[in-house]
């Protein structure tokens, strides 16, 4: 076939593919995600939430409020017993069926909107230094970490630090030592110094006073120990075990992963050190955790994860060709992440959104488009206005997909792009279509825009391709589409 003819074809592919595009039955469903509400840190009621949200065409809202916000220091040997507690309001608090069926009873309330419950949680956090000499230091509380898609049962087993029942290991006969330690005060109590036998057969003797004050010493140390010790039971991990790197951020993906939930990155650039109730606490971002542990769902592309991970070349686009070399089982999605707790809650959700490509406007099809892949982030002033139509490839080999989707092509493919401005307020657009985390091509078009390119260069066993738009007050970012090579 010679070169125009197979131009001509490919076109033909092209446009009959773009039909098949616009005539597929996805919902595009506005929802915002990492929401707090005042169960834990946040300002307004999971009700008033919803209510906002529907006022502003928002059509789904992912609550995340704090699992857990509850802090422990204990004392050495006694950690159980000596220990000062702090903890302040948290879902597992105010109690976690509580909160789902507040859940439940205000989708009964907002029948229009797609409301789904999810968790913040903080895995893993450790202490250095000592309250005796001042210098006691809190590390990693807030590397936190948003859960979603899982069971009531399943979330009270969150093996997270101040989630006791979620860390259970294994049973430890071994912490049953301070029964031994109680046996033996109880001999040392007993025990005479001297003793004889009379002329009656009766037995007499006299109790020594260091036997005895050994004895008791023995036995008040013994029930302290056990107290100590109870419920006789190895943890996966404590807050005195000190830096454990990605170790409890790996565990608790493998267990929501396990449970067939959702887990993704929040904020995983931000930085954060300070004084909280006279303790000093420090965090650096998550770059590392998301670059070497695996299995997690995504991660929150803004506000605090572009500049390092989110941008062409950066670590997400490290990690996305991990997958395609076979390093990593599953991709990762950008998805829109509020942080939301206090302020204008209007203008937070103007900002920013994640548009999902769902079947159907309810709670399975969403989370179903989560794991996928099938939605993008779109941000800034004039995001309400935008709507990306269609972002789809189209092989070679007479097949199609659109986000999330992976497609096998012979040696070129089509990248649809078309896209539209509800109140005309957004004029131009600058696109980037990014290969492999390399941008390919850059140009910038008039809204409203259908645009195709071609790259006629498959080498890789599998590839990417993944689109960032650009305009005064807008910033959109999808997920990627893969193409795998094959040889004809």
């Amino acid at each position: 076939m010679s070169t125009l003819k197979r131009v001509l074809f490919f076109y033909f592919l092209l446009t009959i593919f773009s039909l098949e595009a616009q005539s597929e039955e996805f919902i595009p469903l506005r929802v915002i995600f990492h929401i707090n509400s005042n169960i834990s840190e946040g300002q307004y009621s999971l009700s008033e939430i919803a209510k906002i949200a529907k006022e502003e065409g928002i059509g789904g809202v992912i609550f995340t409020d704090k699992a857990l916000l509850k802090w422990e220091y204990g004392l050495w040997p006694l950690r159980n017993v000596i220990k000062k507690k702090l903890e302040d309001s948290s879902v597992f608090k105010y109690g976690l069926h509580n909160y789902l069926q507040d859940i439940r009873r205000l989708r009964k309330e907002f029948p229009n909107l797609v409301l789904i419950e999810g968790l913040e949680v903080a895995p893993f956090y450790y202490w250095e230094g000592s309250p005796l000499r001042g210098n006691l230091r809190m590390y990693n509380w807030h590397k936190h970490l948003l859960v979603l898609g899982l069971k009531e049962k399943d979330y009270k087993y969150l093996p997270i630090i101040g989630n006791f029942r979620g860390l259970v290991k294994n049973f430890s006969f071994y912490k049953l030592w301070p029964v031994l330690l109680m046996g033996a005060g109880f001999i040392l109590i007993r025990k005479k110094r001297y003793k004889y036998k009379d002329f009656q057969g009766r037995v007499w003797g006299k109790s020594s006073p260091a036997f005895k004050f050994s004895g008791f010493l023995c036995m008040g140390l013994g029930v302290l120990f056990f107290i100590n010790n109870w419920p006789f039971v190895n943890l996966r991990y404590t807050q005195y075990d000190g830096d454990l790197e990605i170790k409890p951020y790996q565990e608790f993906i493998n267990y929501v992963r396990d449970k067939g939930g959702l887990v993704f990155w929040a904020e995983p650039e931000a930085e954060t050190r300070g004084k909280f109730r006279g303790i000093h606490f420090e965090s650096k971002s998550c770059v590392e955790e998301f670059l070497h542990t695996q299995g997690y769902s995504g991660f929150c592309v803004f506000y605090d994860g572009y500049k390092e991970i989110g941008r062409p070349g950066g670590a997400w686009d490290r990690v996305l060709l991990e997958y395609c070399r076979d390093i990593r089982d599953n991709p990762a999605w950008a998805i829109g992440g509020l942080s939301f707790e206090r302020g204008d809650l209007s203008r937070a959700i103007r900002d920013l959104q994640t548009v999902v490509l769902a079947k159907r406007k309810d709670k399975a099809s969403v989370l179903e488009a989560l794991k996928k892949g099938r939605f993008y982030v779109i941000r800034g002033i004039n995001s309400l206005d935008f709507l990306l139509e269609d972002f789809s490839l189209v092989s070679d080999l007479a097949q199609k997909a659109r986000l999330g989707e992976v497609l096998r092509g012979k040696r070129q493919v089509a990248i649809n792009i078309k896209a539209s401005s509800l109140k005309e307020k957004i004029k131009k657009v600058n696109l980037k279509i990014i290969k492999n985390g390399k941008i390919i091509k850059e140009i910038q078009v008039e809204v409203p825009f259908f645009v195709s390119f071609y790259d006629y260069n498959l080498r890789r066993p599998k590839s990417y391709y993944r689109l960032e738009i650009k305009a005064k007050g807008l910033h959109l970012i999808t997920n990627p589409i893969f193409v795998e090579r094959v040889e004809l």
